[in-house]
């Protein structure tokens, strides 16, 4: 009972700091805050709602920046400010109910990826990579990349090392066992260096993503596990990763979902259990 009561009462709260955050702008645009003798509406929150400087400006940009877009807003009264910062700055009046439509649904760290990777997916033909090199090994390397041939070394190179993979790789074992043996963990663990799989991305493994889906065919399949970070196993659980079935080379994110895939029924009920906390 006690502790029913403290969750009612917390949830209470959080409403009330929604609420609270959502009118800033509009106290800030009518001086309300001088008008009742505060020296600034950082004083005035801090006074009345406890709200720390931090949350202040963060209210006041974003709901400044989708104020005019009236579904994203509504995102906001329901999750809060948060729920629709990472989108204030990409969002317009032509795409208020697609954003809208994926702060609803996304956690903030998978709605911050999501706007990442859209951002990054703008048309060309080359990609500027960065990584580090003992010095011995640049000096090799400054020197085979002046070659002319050197594209062509480099995918003879990665042809190899796939090569190599697939003569490693582990059988496919077929089982009621949702649990990933052993053997196929490390695979899939040293194939990445425990980093998830997901093109540009270099954030730890939160979890092997069965990219058939193991509800699907009750099978661990070492060629279609991959290791996927905490925001990326959102989105593919979003069905929202084009190409899944392929080469993490070739992924890519969806707009919407492949409603009609029999992957997405899954999917719903997978992110269903993480909304519930599961």
């Amino acid at each position: 009972m006690l502790h029913q009561k403290f969750v009612e009462y917390g949830g209470d709260i959080k409403k009330l700091m929604r609420e609270c955050a959502l009118m800033l702008p509009e106290i800030d645009r009518q001086k309300i805050w001088k008008s009742k003798g505060f020296g600034s509406i950082y004083e005035y929150a801090a006074k009345l709602a406890n709200m720390s400087r931090y949350q202040v400006e963060l209210a006041l940009w974003t709901v400044r920046k989708i104020e005019h877009l009236p579904l994203l807003m509504k995102v906001a009264q329901e999750k809060g400010i948060h729920a629709v910062r990472p989108v204030a700055n990409v969002a317009n009046k032509n795409t208020d109910a697609f954003w809208a439509e994926k702060a609803s649904l996304m956690t903030k760290t998978g709605l911050e990826t999501y706007v990442r990777e859209v951002k990054k997916s703008c048309p060309g033909t080359r990609r500027e990579i960065k990584f580090s090199l003992p010095i011995a090994l640049a000096r090799r390397w400054d020197c085979v990349s002046k070659r002319a041939d050197f594209s062509k070394l480099i995918e003879k190179f990665l042809n190899d090392v796939e090569i190599e993979e697939e003569l490693q790789k582990p059988d496919v074992i077929k089982t009621d066992s949702r649990h990933v043996p052993v053997k196929i963990q490390r695979y899939i663990k040293d194939r990445t260096d425990n980093k998830c799989a997901y093109p540009g991305c270099f954030k730890s493994m939160h979890q092997l993503h069965h990219t058939q889906r193991w509800a699907l065919e009750k099978v661990h399949d070492p060629g279609r596990l991959q290791p996927l970070c905490q925001a990326h196993n959102e989105l593919a659980h979003l069905s929202l990763i084009e190409n899944e079935d392929q080469s993490p080379e070739t992924w890519y994110l969806r707009a919407t979902p492949d409603v009609t895939h029999p992957k997405y029924a899954v999917d719903q009920q997978v992110m269903t259990y993480s909304r519930r906390g599961g």
